[in-house]
């Protein structure tokens, strides 16, 4: 095995065991037992659990925003109306989330955490940045676009939970309620160029 191979096999672990057992469970014998690698290779391959902790949300975090990011053409589609475009939008993100459990839960728990604020936020704010530039048009002058994007970014997150939990059904029903709730929040707050008010 590669150390390459190896340092992906360590973050993979990393995200099945926060997302089972939570960060305050997650330990490096945890980590290296679900990788099936001696914990050495923690040391070897990255600065400790933290920095682990932090390039598997970073990694996580790149592949969601790049989904977010690579989607967003489609709101300025100008063959169908807007909300249309939204809601396509909303479902590609909304797929991409119930992809994957794992991926889901820990995302959510390390976004959560103090690990976040003290190691993520900064590059989290960075990699964002792309997405709040091309979200920027379809909302009224003067609005913090992201906070709008932390706000949708928390409901949907908490509703993808719920679906994991059983609470929800992953089905078009669900996907629209959730949409529905999140458009309506930020609906007052669009371009009046968009024609909704």
């Amino acid at each position: 095995m590669t150390q390459e191979e190896m340092r992906l096999a360590l973050v993979n672990s990393t995200v099945k065991v926060v997302a089972n057992d939570g960060l305050d469970k997650t330990t490096t014998k945890a980590i290296s037992t679900a990788a099936d690698l001696n914990e050495v290779y923690i040391y070897r391959l990255f600065e400790g659990k933290e920095d682990l902790l932090r390039k598997s949300f970073e990694m996580l975090d790149k592949e969601l925003i790049d989904t977010v990011y690579s989607a967003l053409p489609v709101m300025y589609n100008n063959e169908q109306d807007f909300i249309s475009n939204c809601r396509i939008l909303f479902c590609t993100v909304w797929r991409f989330l119930l992809g994957n459990r794992d991926k889901c839960v820990c995302y959510m728990r390390y976004f959560y955490s103090p690990y976040f604020q003290k190691h993520s936020a900064e590059s989290h704010t960075e990699r964002v940045a792309k997405v709040i530039e091309g979200m920027t048009p379809a909302f009224a002058d003067g609005s913090d676009v992201c906070f709008f994007l932390n706000h949708i970014l928390n409901v949907v997150l908490g509703f993808a939970i719920k679906v994991f939990d059983g609470d929800l059904t992953n089905d078009n029903q669900t996907a629209e309620m959730i949409f529905t709730i999140v458009f309506s929040s930020v609906r007052p707050y669009l371009a009046p160029n968009l024609g909704l008010n």
